[in-house]
Formats: structure tokens, sequence, C-alpha cells
């Protein structure tokens, strides 16, 4: 008998901090990952510490573009979303960030939380 695949966790804002410590956590756990970040660099790093099946796909969900990319991987079948991305502008900036859409809003995942779906669809 063929033993089930594992469970496959995608980690926004995966390369640093919160999303790289959900990422370590979730490999002893047995899951394989997918980590998603802006940060192309921070994402090959974490992804050489972690001994797990690890994808990285390197996307700012902010660029519509990105997250459609995103939205593609997370329909090949994710089990454990966990919504660590969030937004910001460099402090050194005198221009206020911009309001996301209404569109954007809706398919932007809340930072900070983990949700279980049997397929992650935004």
């Amino acid at each position: 008998m063929q033993s089930p695949s594992p469970p496959t966790a995608l980690i926004t804002g995966g390369a640093a901090g919160i999303g790289a410590a959900f990422a370590r956590a979730l490999a002893q756990e047995g899951y394989r990952l997918v980590l998603v970040d802006r940060n192309a660099e921070g994402l090959q790093r974490i992804a050489g510490t972690i001994d797990a099946d690890t994808e990285v796909l390197t996307a700012d969900l902010t660029v519509e573009a990105d997250l459609v990319r995103v939205e593609q991987r997370c329909r090949e079948g994710v089990d454990l979303l966990v919504n660590n991305a969030g937004f910001g502008h460099p402090p050194s900036s005198s221009t206020p960030p911009r309001r996301p859409s209404s569109r954007c809003r809706n398919r932007t995942w809340t930072p900070s939380c983990a949700a279980r779906s049997p397929r992650c669809r935004a």
C-alpha cells in the first residue's frame, strides 16, 4: 500500500520572521512547503536551511501578475495556507502608501493568520 503524500502548506511572507518560523515548524510536522515572498534571495536562503520538500515562488502580492501566479499555484493543491504577507512603504518615502483597490482587498490575505482548506482559493 502506498503511503499518502504529505500535506502542502503555502506560506506568504515566507522569507523571514514569522513566515520563516512557520516554515520551520511545518517542515518538522512533515509538510511540503511553498514559500512565497518578494525577496528572492531570502526565499532561497530559508529554503536552503529547511529539511523538507520546499518550492519557492518569488511574488509581490501587490502586483496583479504575481498574484495570479500564486493563485494558480494554490489551485494545484494546498492543504494549509499561512497568511503572513503584509504591505508597507519605505520609511524614507514622503508619499503615503496607496490604498489597495476593493478588488485587491478582496484577494489579499490577512497577515499572520492561518486557515485550513481542501484547496486554497482566493
